[in-house]
């Protein structure tokens, strides 16, 4: 793993830590993402939904921005 890696890595943990603590400080989606959540952090961005439910956060892509909403 390159020094950019590891930096990358540090950046998309951070910001998970993030939503773990505050989830709606976040975008909330629309279109083929409707009801879902994403949270941006440099060129990445991390797509979650949270469970009312269960009080859980479910990740459900972490991509660079050019990629994250292509299937």
């Amino acid at each position: 793993m390159s020094i950019s890696d590891k930096k990358q890595l540090t950046v998309i943990l951070k910001s998970i830590n993030e939503i773990k603590y505050n989830p709606h400080d976040s975008k909330l989606l629309k279109g083929e993402f409707a009801g879902k959540r994403r949270k941006r952090k440099d060129h990445y961005r991390i797509i979650f939904q949270i469970d009312k439910k269960s009080n859980k956060i479910q990740i459900l892509k972490i991509g660079k921005r050019k990629n994250i909403y292509k299937n």
